[in-house]
């Protein structure tokens, strides 16, 4: 079994890695017209 630690400890850089993807897409999109709300 893994401990929670183990388990944050690998989640953590990958939401890291995946953060600034997600940020570049959503200027795309906001870029391209896309509105919030």
């Amino acid at each position: 079994m893994v401990s929670i630690g183990e388990g944050l400890r690998m989640s953590l850089p990958i939401a890291c890695e995946e953060f600034p993807h997600e940020l570049g897409d959503l200027a795309v999109l906001l870029s391209s017209g896309l509105t919030i709300g």
